[in-house]
């Protein structure tokens, strides 16, 4: 597992899983909204997401989050998948349709990433606390990538 639990005001980040073994099962990740943590093979925090959906009758659960946004290969649909990216020094470009995403050739390097050097832990929620749940966490335990929330980070680059 990676690393020490992560406890804030919102409660704990208690057990992370590499990327692959999520991948392979999916019982893993919660069937509900709420939030995950991911720190890299340092066990630094890195990032702090959310998986809840626009309306409370069609919530979004972490699992379904994970599976069809950051396990695909497809950036564009991932924020966890374009600042892999920007970690690896992987351009960023423009799809047809004005979104941020990288070029097709370089999605295997981001899945490996992910797969590899990845731990991801997960607090499932109501819906309707997920988005404060998500702030708290950010404020207090200051991963790296994020910067919205935090007032102690400075903007992101590129």
């Amino acid at each position: 597992m990676g690393g020490l639990p992560l406890k804030f005001s919102g409660g704990d980040f208690k057990e992370f899983y590499l990327g692959a073994l999520l991948r392979n099962d999916p019982s893993l990740i919660p069937n509900s909204p709420g939030i995950y943590a991911v720190k890299n093979k340092k066990f630094i925090l890195v990032y702090i997401g959310q998986a809840k959906g626009k309306f409370v009758h069609r919530p979004r659960s972490l699992r379904d989050r994970f599976f069809k946004n950051h396990f695909k290969d497809r950036a564009r649909c991932s924020r966890l998948r374009r600042l892999v990216a920007r970690e690896l020094s992987i351009p960023s470009c423009t799809d047809n349709s004005g979104h941020a995403a990288v070029e097709k050739k370089y999605e295997g390097r981001i899945t490996r990433y992910i797969d590899e050097e990845l731990y991801i832990s997960f607090i499932g929620a109501d819906w309707d606390r997920v988005n404060a749940l998500e702030i708290a966490a950010i404020k207090e335990l200051k991963p790296i990538w994020n910067v919205q929330h935090s007032h102690n980070c400075s903007p992101m680059i590129g």
